[in-house]
């Protein structure tokens, strides 16, 4: 690993996967292993990225980002604070296939189920509660507002899981847009909701969503070529 960084100096950041290229493996714990691709497969889509080894513990970074980065812990959650503040930076993290050979108990392998519930915590807090203020407005904003108009659909049981898919989405959309564009989104739901009647009314919301998810990302192509400053952060 240390070679390939040698030879290229544009890597500020590489992770030693366990799942790439055909080293040496020797694993012996099959829930480790799936416990490993669920927390990897939710920070990827949580942080838009594609890693293979989200808990691998090679990673070579440059020393100046490495005393950049806000790590304030130094248990199990550590690689996912590390790779989560090294993703919001927008730096890439690029892998090496490495060989591997698991641990047993008794040789100090410390993993526990607790540990694997606790990494849930840390993906929920680096993703939606440690951001810079105007994105915890927008996503306090689009939380609210989704946790709300969700509670016009569905009935029963069925009425919880569009609320909380409701919420989830909200969470989602507010990481890349701030109050206007929120907010237009949120006026095309509101729209959408006038020209159908009953359980046929999600279908002409989704679509007017949908036409506001692309709008948004249009009206922030355009006020990026502006001089920004913290209004339209804020806003925008």
């Amino acid at each position: 690993m240390y070679n390939v960084v040698l030879e290229n100096q544009n890597i500020e950041v590489l992770h030693g996967s366990r799942n790439l290229g055909s080293k040496t493996q020797m694993r012996r714990y099959f829930l480790n292993k799936i416990a490993v691709k669920i927390n990897t497969w939710i920070f990827n889509f949580l942080f838009n990225q594609s890693l293979s080894d989200l808990h691998t513990g090679s990673k070579i970074i440059n020393t100046d980002l490495v005393k950049d980065l806000d790590l304030n812990t130094n248990g199990f959650g550590l690689e996912i604070v590390m790779s989560s503040e090294i993703a919001k930076r927008k730096i890439n993290i690029f892998e090496y296939g490495i060989s591997y050979y698991e641990r047993t108990v008794e040789q100090g392998k410390k993993i526990t189920f607790a540990d694997g519930i606790i990494s849930y915590y840390f993906l929920f807090r680096e993703r939606f509660l440690k951001n810079d203020f105007p994105t915890q407005v927008s996503i306090l904003y689009s939380f609210l507002f989704m946790t709300y108009a969700g509670t016009y659909f569905g009935m029963g049981s069925g009425k919880i899981l569009v609320i909380l898919f409701f919420m989830i989405i909200g969470l989602m959309i507010a990481l890349n847009r701030k109050i206007i564009q929120l907010s237009l989104i949120f006026f095309l739901i509101y729209a959408g909701s006038l020209f159908s009647k009953g359980n046929g009314r999600i279908y002409t919301v989704i679509i007017f969503f949908l036409i506001g998810l692309y709008l948004s990302k249009k009206i922030k192509k355009y006020f990026l070529m502006t001089k920004s400053n913290f209004i339209t952060r804020f806003l925008l």
